[in-house]
């Protein structure tokens, strides 16, 4: 199923309603896929201003996780799904299709996918590699043109 469809089926469940009963200023802010180990489908994220939480609702099963506190210092912006025109595999093509060209050493083991709105909606695309390299990605999820990406060891984060 893509992910318009997704969203749409957990949007219309009954568990979302029941959240939005309670939770009226809760906007879409985020679409979570890992393809790879661990793949357990689309997880969707909403965020309330009123509660600075977001709740996050897994597509397959429909099921609501509890609340979450914000990663971010700001308030994430509202993502609107119609802005998306390049769905998720054309997003990953073009990311593996980079790490091919520019980093042929490297071969992706697991992706991580998150759909947000920076300045624009964006595909935010981690590759972890075998050699536990990763290359962060970011297309647009509007044009499918890849806008910034970086090659960083693992080993980088420990600062």
């Amino acid at each position: 199923m893509e992910l318009k469809e997704e969203l749409e089926k957990v949007t219309a469940s009954e568990e979302f309603s029941a959240y939005t009963q309670e939770v009226p200023d809760a906007r879409f802010v985020h679409a979570f896929r890992m393809y790879g180990q661990g793949d357990n489908g689309w997880q969707f994220g909403f965020y309330s201003a009123e509660k600075d939480k977001i709740v996050v609702f897994t597509a397959e099963p429909i099921t609501r996780l509890p609340d979450d506190d914000v990663f971010s210092k700001t308030q994430p912006e509202p993502l609107n799904i119609e802005e998306v025109k390049t769905a998720p595999d054309k997003a990953i093509a073009a990311a593996k299709e980079l790490m091919k060209n520019k980093y042929p050493a490297e071969t992706a083991k697991q992706i991580i996918l998150i759909l947000q709105h920076l300045t624009e909606p964006v595909y935010n695309l981690t590759l972890v590699s075998h050699t536990l390299n990763f290359l962060n990605v970011r297309v647009s999820a509007a044009t499918g043109e890849i806008l910034t990406h970086e090659l960083r060891s693992i080993m980088s984060l420990k600062r």
